[in-house]
């Protein structure tokens, strides 16, 4: 008999730190927001770009040669949900990787993975909001194409240096060409 006991008790302490799987497509919509208890995990499959060529020089070299998208499974768990601190640890599972990436979001943070370590960002976790055990993240899928698609103007606006020594050039070149006169306002004095 307390064997019996001791064999329920077990099988209950196991079921009741089971968490549950969540599937993610991808393809419906490139932006999800999971609700997810602590313990449970959001499982998606997410294309990963396959290069043809194993041997490059630069990361430009990489994003720029042939490559094939195939279908991988990633999986992200929350490990635990703080309320108090406005936080949450979590775990991503990447295909292929013996090692999980853990992490750890506050409110109103991001984070953004690299899967193929090409220096283009593919997937972005954001902690949307916390209620008791409950944590609702936003995953958006970031395109390839879309990174490509930047203009002129957004490279620049994302590139402060180049503001920054323009304004200074600038400036520089203003003073150069207007010496004469700066020399004969201070002669004045």
């Amino acid at each position: 008999m307390k064997k019996l006991l001791l064999v329920w008790v077990l099988m209950l302490i196991s079921g009741v730190s089971a968490g549950v799987i969540y599937d993610i497509d991808f393809f419906e919509n490139p932006t999800h927001i999971v609700i997810l208890n602590e313990k449970d995990i959001a499982r998606f499959d997410f294309p990963i770009r396959q290069y043809e060529n194993r041997d490059f020089s630069t990361l430009e070299e990489k994003r720029n040669s042939k490559y094939e998208l195939i279908e991988l499974e990633q999986k992200l768990m929350v490990r635990e949900v703080n309320e108090k601190n406005n936080s949450t640890a979590l775990t991503l599972f990447i295909y292929g990787v013996e090692t999980p990436q853990y992490f750890t979001l506050a409110k109103d943070n991001m984070i953004k993975f690299d899967f193929e370590r090409d220096n283009a960002d593919d997937l972005l976790i954001r902690l949307y909001e916390i209620k008791g055990n409950k944590v609702a993240l936003v995953l958006q899928k970031i395109s390839l194409e879309t990174l490509e698609e930047k203009t002129f103007w957004d490279k620049i606006r994302s590139n402060k240096n180049i503001i920054y020594y323009s304004f200074g050039g600038i400036i520089v070149l203003f003073l150069i060409l207007k010496q004469k006169k700066i020399r004969e306002y201070f002669a004045r004095e």
